[in-house]
């Protein structure tokens, strides 16, 4: 399988993975994601847009190289906020961090480092475990999810010569 399919994969998987957080998570089981959860949506929107990009693209040489590692980058920044998220929800109740503000009225008055530091704090929201699949909680689930994706990075944009 050549690097232009395996990037139309990862953009359809992102998109697949979007579709399921929002049509069933939200909207079927009205879930609210916590603000953890939203930055995990920013991060693989921005995995999928860079997915696409190489996928219209097709580059060679330095070119892959460079989609490679913008997309390493950002699937270890999902890999850390899953981290974090994961590590929030396993700590005794004691040591949660109380409830701040929603991630909208962050987004809307606040600027966007403290914002940043905010959510990477956590808060009382995200230590809540809502939905488990095969008993993995949301944010194990997305810890799979950017280590299959760096698997599929590897084969999309290894160097092939």
């Amino acid at each position: 399988m050549n690097q232009r399919w395996i990037s139309f994969s990862g953009l359809m998987i992102c998109i697949a993975s979007m579709v399921f957080a929002i049509a069933y998570l939200e909207k079927t089981l009205n879930l609210d994601p916590c603000p953890l959860c939203m930055l995990d949506r920013a991060v693989i929107t921005a995995i999928a847009v860079v997915f696409l990009l190489a996928w219209l693209h097709n580059p060679t040489g330095w070119g892959k190289r460079i989609y490679g590692l913008l997309t390493t980058l950002l699937i270890f920044t999902g890999i850390g906020i899953s981290g974090r998220h994961i590590w929030i929800q396993n700590l005794p109740a004691d040591q949660v961090p109380s409830c701040g503000a929603d991630f909208d009225y962050m987004w809307d008055n606040w600027p966007l480092g403290e914002m940043i530091q905010t959510i990477l704090k956590g808060s009382g929201d995200c230590a809540d475990v809502v939905w488990q699949f095969l008993g993995l909680t949301i944010p194990e689930q997305v810890l799979l999810f950017m280590i299959g994706l760096l698997v599929l990075t590897y084969f999309a944009f290894r160097k092939t010569s």
